[in-house]
């Protein structure tokens, strides 16, 4: 019998697959990795991590993130960046750092070329990565064209990690909406309220103002702070702090939602989840908790490699989508976590009255139903009679701001939501919709009850979004502005202010379409009504 020993070749294709898996295309991925690397790179010290989006005509996009810090020379940047589960950042020996995967920014090459440029003691290093994981290096005395490339002032070190996006189909998204996303980002919120991170946006040479990335938790209510006890963790500690939210959030909870557990170790901020929990009760929760130990489960799996019951797995998941579900710390963690929580999810929920009710409690509800049928009535037929595509439902370049509807009528004391849609390119220094940018005429007619913050679309690329809810004061016909005085753009809505005259409607005795026949127009919307009496409703 032969036998034949070797090890497994890790090739180029390997290489570019494990990256694609890991950064699935977004850029935000690839920053978080960057960023975090700047940010470990000052330690404790003071000082700005800058991110550059450069686009010109007929180059690749380039994405460039930027320190004043400590620097690599170029030994160091090569035992960085070209040894893969390298131990490099000083994480496995305990420093403050956050050293996740030893993997980092190699994984940013899945988009192109990664070229990393640095300056440390008056050398000039450059280590430059494919996709397919094949570098070359260079160093040299570093000169005033160098720090003035990179922006490193003379006596002082730092790094420029630049991306060329060069691979077909990946969508870089604009400026306010990267923005957003890294403020945003579980990975970074610590991170962006003790340090300053600014977005740049070159395009064909010409820079546009700094936008500033910053976490800002939603306002809400401090519920408490509890010390929780692992099952079979004895000797961990974790804390967990609870807020209740003063508006619940939207959508599920993932990375970027304002609902949802923050899991963090010392440094890193791991996992944003709610430990399989789904309750619609969920969206009015944040929390964080606070384990030192995933640090010691992540430093110390790289050294049993899984001869330990209790961390037989990397805890964190390769994909970086937070904390690997069936390891069983992260199993005593959701047990822990769950029992607080799931009793203050049972007590939002919203009472329910099981009594059947007398004759005379049938009856006002049989009245309620009644007013409100009426008003239900006369607000859809002014939901179908105004039509909101009436002058384009998204804004352009020449009319950079939309509200939408255009024109509404509304009944005294009502309360009513327009939307301001706004084209991003229009605003280089972004636009933030506030009270003193609203305004009414006559004043009397209507009152501003709020403004929200500007967001980016959920659908449409290129285009923000934000909210006005105004309130019905006085009968009349009046208009409602936005002005932006930086760059002169508005937008209005004419509002109608009137009585809402309905006939009565008596409810059906069995359920019935409001209409056993309707015809709509092409792009127009109308309400199907199904009427049912109380009983059945």
């Amino acid at each position: 019998m032969t036998t034949n020993q070797g090890k497994i070749t890790y090739t180029g294709r390997a290489f570019a697959q494990d990256a694609e898996l890991a950064m699935s295309g977004d850029i935000v991925r690839a920053l978080v990795e960057l960023i975090t690397n700047a940010d470990d790179a000052y330690g404790q010290a003071d000082g700005d991590v800058v991110v550059e989006i450069t686009r010109n005509e007929g180059e690749p996009v380039a994405v460039s993130v930027r320190d004043n810090a400590k620097g690599l020379t170029l030994e160091e940047l090569e035992n960085c960046f070209s040894v893969l589960g390298g131990v490099t950042s000083g994480f496995a020996q305990g420093d403050d750092v956050r050293g996740l995967f030893g993997r980092g920014a190699k994984d940013t090459a899945a988009f192109g070329r990664t070229v990393f440029e640095s300056i440390k003691d008056g050398h000039y290093g450059q280590f430059e990565l494919t996709s397919e994981g094949t570098w070359t290096s260079r160093t040299s005395p570093a000169t005033s064209e160098h720090r003035s490339l990179l922006q490193i002032p003379e006596g002082s070190n730092g790094l420029v990690a630049t991306i060329f996006v060069e691979k077909h189909g990946i969508e870089i998204r604009r400026t306010p909406q990267i923005v957003e996303r890294i403020s945003n980002h579980i990975q970074l919120r610590r991170l962006t309220t003790t340090r300053l991170v600014s977005l740049q946006n070159i395009a064909d040479e010409e820079r546009r103002p700094s936008q500033v990335a910053a976490w800002e938790p939603p306002p809400s209510e401090h519920l408490g702070e509890h010390q929780l006890s692992l099952d079979g963790y004895d000797d961990v500690e974790v804390t967990l702090n609870l807020y209740k939210l003063l508006s619940s959030a939207e959508g599920r909870v993932n990375v970027y939602s304002k609902q949802g557990i923050e899991v963090r170790g010392t440094k890193a901020n791991y996992d944003n989840t709610f430990f399989g929990e789904t309750s619609p009760e969920t969206a009015w929760i944040r929390g964080t908790v606070d384990c030192p130990h995933l640090d010691h489960l992540i430093r110390d799996y790289d050294q049993t490699q899984g001869a330990d019951s209790k961390n037989p797995t990397r805890i964190l998941r390769r994909d970086r989508d937070g904390l690997d579900a069936e390891h069983p710390f992260t199993k005593a963690l959701a047990s822990a976590v769950l029992l607080i929580v799931v009793p203050i999810l049972e007590g939002l929920k919203p009472a329910q009255d099981d009594s059947g009710g007398g004759q005379e409690l049938r009856k006002d509800l049989a009245d309620a139903a009644k007013d409100l049928s009426k008003l239900l009535e006369a607000d859809l037929e002014d939901m179908d009679d105004d039509d909101p595509s009436r002058g384009g439902t998204t804004p352009t370049y020449a009319t950079p701001l939309l509200i939408i509807p255009p024109t509404l009528k509304m009944p005294p004391e009502a309360k009513r939501s327009l939307t301001l849609l706004i084209h991003d390119e229009a605003f280089p220094n972004g636009m933030d919709l506030t009270m003193e940018k609203v305004s009414t005429a006559p004043n009397e007619l209507l009152n501003i009850a709020s403004v929200t913050r500007v967001r980016p679309h959920a659908i449409y690329e290129g285009i923000s979004i934000a909210n006005i809810r105004i309130e019905a004061q006085q009968l009349g016909t009046g208009t409602l502005t936005v002005v932006d005085k930086e760059t002169g753009h508005s937008a209005t809505s004419e509002i109608s202010v009137q009585e809402t005259s309905v006939n009565p409607i008596e409810p059906p005795e069995t359920l019935e379409w409001k209409n056993e026949k309707m015809s709509v127009t092409v792009e127009k919307t109308r309400s199907v009504r199904l009427r049912a009496p109380i009983d059945l409703g």
